[in-house]
């Protein structure tokens, strides 16, 4: 009944010609009885090409990301399914949804594949990590993840602390980021002060004369991720500081080192699991039922909680942590 569809030979062999359904009826010659059958050709369209929305990136610090998002072409390809993988992992891991994590110095190459047709693109991952002398007290800076439109806490930590009265440094960040709040841990709440304003860069300044040589939290900083930043960049949080402003009890300059991060923007929030656009006890519970294989709507992109590049019971309890108020990140 379509010959666009299939044809048909004199001795009933039908060829299929393109996607659709068609009608092959078989009538005898003498009495007009008629048969017919029901054709459908469904042929795959295969890939005919991949593309990546970054094909470079540097990451300047151990465990920041960058997500890598694959475009098969033609739009109408049956199989768009992808695999990532990375020709040097000691350099940087990728997941099995693109992300990107940056492990030591070096360069990797991602590469993408096609799962049907065998396509591929890469993308070329440098990673620089500046040194760091152990023997110094570092302030570091949190790399997380977020979408546009949503805020982010980014947390600055401290680390080898050897007994400080006063601290004062600057935090820079990406154009696309608004800084929202600022608030001091438990531990340094008292003599913490801030800007006037919340203009970039801020000052934090954190000064007593009863000292403190806590290790851990410090700040907490929350951005709004402007609803223009673009999916797949990373923006920026540095800290700047002049030396004669990190002092001990007896006025003498701490050496100091600083390990900067960021905020990468993705399309999904780090640990909305079930998509409504909060991080809660929901998403743990959400995250158990696909554990164990219930048929429940999840966020793919947010399962790597801990950005191990795997998905298993260790994302829960980083969620859990999480929720909960540890100093640690999610993905």
């Amino acid at each position: 009944s379509n010959t666009s569809v299939a044809t048909v030979s004199s001795s009933g062999v039908v060829t299929a010609v393109a996607n659709g359904t068609t009608t092959i009826t078989c009538k005898t010659n003498s009495g007009a009885k008629t048969a017919t059958a029901t054709i459908t050709v469904n042929i795959p369209v295969v890939p005919t090409g991949v593309t990546l929305n970054n094909t470079s990136a540097t990451l300047t610090s151990k465990g920041q990301t960058v997500q890598l998002s694959a475009t098969v072409a033609p739009s109408t390809a049956t199989d768009k399914s992808v695999t990532w993988t990375s020709s040097n992992t000691a350099v940087a891991t990728v997941s099995s949804i693109g992300v990107v994590t940056a492990v030591a110095n070096g360069t990797t190459t991602i590469t993408c594949k096609t799962n049907s047709g065998a396509k591929t693109a890469t993308a070329t991952i440098t990673v620089s990590i500046p040194s760091v002398n152990e023997n110094d007290m570092q302030i570091i800076v949190d790399s997380v993840k977020a979408s546009k439109g949503n805020t982010v806490k980014v947390n600055i930590s401290l680390k080898n602390n050897p007994g400080i009265i006063g601290l004062m440094f600057k935090v820079g960040f990406g154009t696309n980021l608004t800084l929202m709040d600022i608030e001091y841990s438990s531990q340094y709440t008292e003599g913490g002060m801030i800007s006037e304003s919340l203009n970039n860069p801020v000052m934090l300044c954190w000064e007593s004369v009863d000292g403190s040589k806590s290790d851990g939290l410090f700040a907490t900083l929350t951005f709004r991720i402007n609803d223009d930043a673009v999916y797949g960049s990373y923006e920026e949080i540095n800290v700047t500081f002049n030396p004669d402003d990190i002092y001990d009890s007896d006025t003498i300059n701490v050496p100091t080192t600083v390990i900067n991060g960021g905020v990468s923007v993705t399309s999904y929030m780090a640990g909305d699991i079930n998509g409504d656009g909060k991080v809660n006890l929901k998403d743990v519970t959400r995250l158990k039922q696909y554990l164990l294989g219930w048929k429940v709507t999840v966020v793919d992109q947010a399962l790597d909680v801990n950005g191990d590049g795997k998905v298993n019971l260790k994302d829960v309890t980083r969620l859990k942590q999480y929720l909960l108020g540890w100093n640690v990140s999610i993905h």
